[in-house]
């Protein structure tokens, strides 16, 4: 063990020093995660209104298509052959 007190000085220094920028890395990387983490909300937000936005248009395509082959498929109306015609009598 050095018994020389400038070098436990210099060397106390050092380690603090080294201390100091990790500290910094560590508070810089905390910074970027929670940055990543509020991009991601955002984003996850974003996705759900826009998963339901198109829900609903789906939904709608589904009601509008099922309208469409319920009058293709249905039966001609016959119009007016079954009663007698309105006129002067």
């Amino acid at each position: 063990m050095n018994l020389n007190p400038l070098y436990h000085l210099r060397r106390y220094r050092e380690l603090e020093s080294r201390n100091s920028e990790l500290v910094k890395k560590i508070a810089q990387q905390a910074r970027t995660i929670e940055e990543q983490r509020n991009a991601l909300n955002r984003a996850e937000k974003e996705y759900k209104l826009l998963y339901t936005d198109w829900q609903k248009v789906v939904a709608t395509n589904a009601k509008y298509e099922r309208e469409a082959n319920a009058y293709l498929l249905a039966p001609p109306k016959k119009h007016g052959k079954h009663r007698q015609p309105r006129g002067k009598k």
